[in-house]
């Protein structure tokens, strides 16, 4: 699959593309065309979010038949699938924002695809449509920030090496302040030398990503509540190749394994230095 990548994200960037547009046109609709349902989680899902998976499943398998699709708005298709090869997509990631700012032209939503194989994932694509933003990366391919859909100039992405002394930027959001884990990251960081500083995030396209680019040190993400490995995979890639690292804080030993959309993931952070993070928290 490695060989095939470059191959496949050039194919998928219109894919993307043109599903950016179908988001941007659903979103401008008047209010009462503006569908809006609970799903049996007790999430919500739009009548944009159902557009978009619907052209993504029909336009995907087009450029790689050989490889099914995992939607986070099929359910169907959340199953276990081993170390094959499998699509894993959210059509709109952040829903809410989705709705509650679809009047602006703000940059708090995006696409994300990613192929994962032996449980791993390979290939991250995180498209935002209002701003034109795509970040893209491949195992082995280095990671990339394209702005104003402007391919032929992308932007390397590569983290810092922490040292003793450096201020590490924690980002975070409303959930943080009663985790158990503030406290607990706060202790670990000061006794390895460094200097947290939690910082809210506002709603971007993807805080993962984020990481990737250097905005802030740390996202702890997936803590308490569980995230779907459609919120993860695609940009768990672009951080990996930017040199950076999502960790399993259960077991710090074990990288975080995908494989079953169906089962969410808990207790991962996404840190812009492995090695310093991990040595951080085994103090």
């Amino acid at each position: 699959m490695t060989e095939k990548n470059p191959e496949i994200a050039r194919a998928m960037l219109p894919v993307l593309q043109e599903a950016g547009q179908i988001a941007k046109d659903y979103r401008r609709r008047a209010d009462a065309d503006f569908a809006i349902m609970i799903k049996k989680d007790g999430s919500k899902v739009t009548g944009g979010d159902l557009a978009v998976h619907e052209f993504l499943a029909r336009e995907i398998p087009k450029i790689t038949p050989d490889i099914p699709v995992a939607s986070e708005e099929d359910p169907a298709s959340h199953i276990d699938y081993g170390d094959h090869p499998y699509w894993v997509l959210d059509p709109i990631d952040g829903t809410n924002n989705f709705i509650n700012g679809r009047a602006s032209a703000s940059n708090d939503y995006s696409i994300l695809a990613a192929i994962v194989q032996n449980r791993l994932p390979q290939l991250g694509l995180v498209y935002g449509p209002e701003s034109e933003t795509l970040y893209i990366a491949m195992q082995a391919g280095g990671a990339y920030k394209v702005d104003d859909n402007n391919i032929s100039n992308p932007r390397v992405l590569k983290t810092r090496t922490w040292e003793k002394g450096d201020d590490i930027i924690i980002g975070t959001t409303h959930y943080f302040d009663t985790s158990p884990y503030k406290d607990f990251l706060k202790q670990s960081f000061e006794r390895a030398g460094f200097k947290p500083i939690f910082q809210k995030f506002e709603p971007t396209i993807s805080r993962i990503c984020n990481v990737a680019e250097g905005i802030v040190d740390v996202y702890a993400t997936a803590l308490s509540s569980p995230a779907g490995e459609w919120d993860i995979a695609a940009a768990h890639v672009v951080l990996n190749e930017a040199g950076g690292g999502v960790m399993n804080l259960k077991d710090l030993a074990t990288p975080v394994r995908y494989g079953n959309p169906a089962q969410g993931m808990t207790n991962i952070m996404a840190v812009s230095d492995m090695k310093a993070a991990q040595l951080a928290l085994t103090l």
